[in-house]
């Protein structure tokens, strides 16, 4: 019997030894993205290779302001080895990972202890598009408000009268507009055509125009707000 338990607490101790490293490090995640994709990835990899981890918000210190991953260890010779082998882990192709010694900016790691800095830049804004011209006007009791913009892209809101006083949405139309004389060539999303007009006598200072050809607002005038 008691040599049952002995084998059973060996084969206990190798499994544990099995999945976790020889001696147990920690390692420190921080990030000015914590929840990031990308972060939560790189603890689910150290987990499944053993090591313990715990992920914090930090703006990385030193300067960091590109996409890297920085290793950092704390004072001695095991702790480089350590740092080594996170490295090797963590390896990918075109991946930027670099191993820096202790005292990384106000941070100090004890033994068992590793670092790893990430710094994510913050995703680009798309620019919102310049609007060529805006137009508006009222047809068949309905406001109705387009953008021309300067992609050749346009957007034609609807709105209706909930009420005598309040307008509210009724939905938007997109599509594609070119020059056309002196007024505008314009697709719908669905490929149907229509075209913006100016009328004969119009005064060439005020941007008036006729909607032709639109299947819910033919004859209907827009004009530059005021």
């Amino acid at each position: 019997m008691a040599r049952g338990l002995i084998a059973l607490t060996l084969a206990v101790i190798v499994a544990a030894c099995a999945t976790r490293p020889a001696d147990i490090i920690t390692v420190h995640i921080f990030s000015n993205q914590p929840d990031h994709p990308e972060v939560r990835a790189l603890g689910e990899q150290l987990e499944a290779a053993g090591y313990r981890h715990r992920i914090t918000y930090a703006e990385t210190p030193g300067g960091l302001e590109v996409a890297e991953t920085v290793i950092v260890h704390g004072d001695s010779a095991s702790a480089f080895n350590r740092a080594q082998e996170l490295e090797a882990l963590l390896a990918a192709p075109g991946e930027s990972i670099r191993i820096e010694p202790e005292d990384y900016g106000n941070h100090h790691f004890t033994a068992g202890n590793l670092g790893i800095y990430i710094h994510l830049p913050a995703p680009e804004h798309k620019p919102k598009l310049k609007v060529h011209a805006h137009l508006a006007g009222t047809c068949n009791a309905r406001l109705l408000k387009l953008f021309l913009r300067v992609d050749r892209s346009y957007r034609l809101e609807r709105q209706q009268w909930e009420d005598d006083y309040t307008p509210v949405d009724a939905g938007s139309e997109y599509g594609d507009w070119v020059p056309s004389g002196a007024g505008y060539g314009m697709t719908t999303a669905g490929g149907a055509d229509w075209s913006l007009e100016p009328p004969l006598d119009t005064d060439p200072a005020v941007n008036v125009y006729f909607v032709r050809g639109h299947p819910d607002f033919d004859g209907c005038r827009l004009a530059e707000p005021l």
